[in-house]
């Protein structure tokens, strides 16, 4: 596998559309006196990128030998624990956890990121970088289409798994995950236990439902397109922002 970084552009996988990064490095250089530390935060969300892809892949590749339709292996025998290369089965369930919760410490890492980006090509620093994170910026910028889909990201159900997902795992404990035989779906395979996270003291505590392992991987890759997305729009904002000053 090729692992991207740096790349010339990020891909919405199964949609097509690209932010280009190139160009806005390109528009920060002649359009910002502080280029250089813009840039590099343009390049942290590069990078980021690519180890996002590189923990998808090797979660989504990590079980195939147990689960996918041409696989020998019996897989009651994985539920039962009686598989006689149990072992393997159980390495490759560590590296798909593993890959898993990297996956999604990444996928909430690069909207912390994308804050710092947005705080400086739009917001003029209005934020200090200690202060900044992307519900902030959110609740500062004008009404608009970034505001907008940043909202509606911020608020929906797949960021605030995966953000009671990362702080649960941070501060209190693992999500458990498990080998499930479901009679119901007429599925078997790895799925992470049913939790329930409260960020604030004076909200009500959210619960989320358990998910198979693909499932949270659908998941974290919904929330990372939405930054591409929100690149094609910050894109064409900084743009637009530099001809008015022109004026």
């Amino acid at each position: 596998m090729i692992f991207p970084c740096l790349s010339t552009a990020w891909n919405e996988e199964n949609t097509g559309k690209v932010w280009s990064i190139v160009e806005l490095r390109a528009l920060v250089k002649a359009k910002s006196s502080n280029s250089h530390q813009i840039i590099s935060v343009i390049n942290s969300i590069d990078r980021l990128g690519g180890i996002f892809v590189y923990h998808l892949e090797q979660a989504r590749e990590s079980l195939k030998e147990f689960f996918s339709p041409d696989s020998k292996v019996d897989p009651l025998s994985l539920v039962l624990g009686t598989f006689p290369g149990k072992e393997n089965y159980q390495m490759a369930s560590l590296v798909n956890e593993a890959n898993t919760i990297a996956l999604l410490h990444t996928t909430r890492s690069l909207y912390d990121i994308l804050a710092q980006l947005i705080n400086s090509l739009i917001l003029e620093d209005r934020f200090s970088l200690e202060r900044c994170d992307i519900k902030k910026v959110r609740n500062a910028l004008e009404n608009g289409e970034i505001k907008q889909l940043l909202g509606d990201l911020i608020d929906s159900t797949e960021f605030k798994y995966i953000e009671g997902f990362v702080n649960s795992v941070k501060h209190r404990q693992l999500i458990q995950q498990m080998t499930t035989l479901d009679i119901e779906q007429n599925k078997v395979g790895v799925r992470f236990s049913s939790f329930h996270y409260k960020k604030e003291k004076n909200k009500e505590e959210e619960n989320f439902p358990s998910f198979w392992s693909d499932e949270v991987l659908i998941i974290a890759l919904h929330v990372k397109n939405q930054i591409v997305e929100l690149g094609i729009l910050l894109n064409k904002l900084y743009v637009l922002k530099g001809d008015l000053r022109e004026c």
